[in-house]
């Protein structure tokens, strides 16, 4: 790579090489079986393509992506919403389904429990396919900001039906 690993020019060549990789890989698995469903599971397309040169916005355009469950792991809910109005999350709730990551935290740093029932009810509203959190410890751990019989509840309550 070049001293100045964000040059546009070297950018646009090696997502292209990451592209022309992924285009191998899916044929390659779709020969031996078509069902396999390919889900990907990346951060926003900006962060993406500038830190991984990984160009998702391309790859659910030539359908090398069957669902896209993007990351959002944001605790201001107008940064999570503008997130969820990307030009490249609406392209790509056109072709397949597409779910949201909700952050519940890291071990020694979990989300409240309200925070993640707003992002929910959120996701919901809007019509997305689901929702997947990260990760499993923050979940259900006792170093919760809450009891873990109350994210139990409140779990229960936004999944009863």
């Amino acid at each position: 790579p070049p001293k100045d690993t964000h040059n546009g020019e070297w950018m646009r060549w090696r997502a292209a090489k990451m592209t022309a990789f992924m285009t191998d890989l899916v044929k390659t698995i779709k020969t031996i079986n078509p069902d396999i469903i390919v889900s990907l599971s990346p951060n926003s397309h900006p962060f993406s393509y500038q830190n991984y040169l990984q160009d998702w916005k391309t790859w659910v355009r030539r359908g090398l992506i069957d669902e896209l469950v993007l990351q959002v792991y944001r605790n201001d809910l107008n940064s999570f919403n503008r997130e969820l109005h990307q030009s490249a999350v609406k392209l790509a709730r056109k072709k397949i389904p597409v779910s949201i990551g909700i952050l519940s935290g890291t071990l020694n740093n979990t989300v409240k429990i309200e925070q993640i029932k707003e992002q929910v009810e959120t996701v919901r509203k809007q019509g997305f396919d689901g929702v997947s959190f990260f990760y499993w410890e923050s979940l259900w751990g006792y170093l919760t900001p809450e009891s873990p019989y109350k994210r139990r509840r409140i779990f229960d309550e936004l999944f009863s039906k």
